[in-house]
């Protein structure tokens, strides 16, 4: 599953997600609620087990045909999931 993401983090703390399977997709993302002033376009939040814990994805891109909400909201806790993921192997 999370050999389908490409993920990286910028040097102001935020980050870019990318899923190089079908439905591709590009977003931005960011931890805590500091960032959530700068969050554009579509977005998705899952509240962690604290605020800091919080994963906001936004300016969520298609390029393919976006898919249906059930799927939607699948795809986004798959990206908080493989974020997650990626957090913790580099604490």
């Amino acid at each position: 599953m999370h050999e389908d993401w490409q993920i990286e983090a910028r040097p102001d703390g935020t980050g870019l997600i990318e899923r190089r399977a079908e439905p591709r997709l590009r977003a931005q993302w960011c931890t805590g609620f500091e960032d959530l002033a700068v969050v554009e376009g579509l977005c998705w939040t899952v509240a962690g087990a604290n605020e800091a814990d919080t994963i906001t994805l936004h300016a969520i891109r298609f390029a393919d045909a976006p898919p249906d909400q059930a799927a939607f909201e699948a795809l986004m806790r798959e990206a908080v999931i493989a974020i997650d993921h990626w957090i913790a192997q580099r604490l």
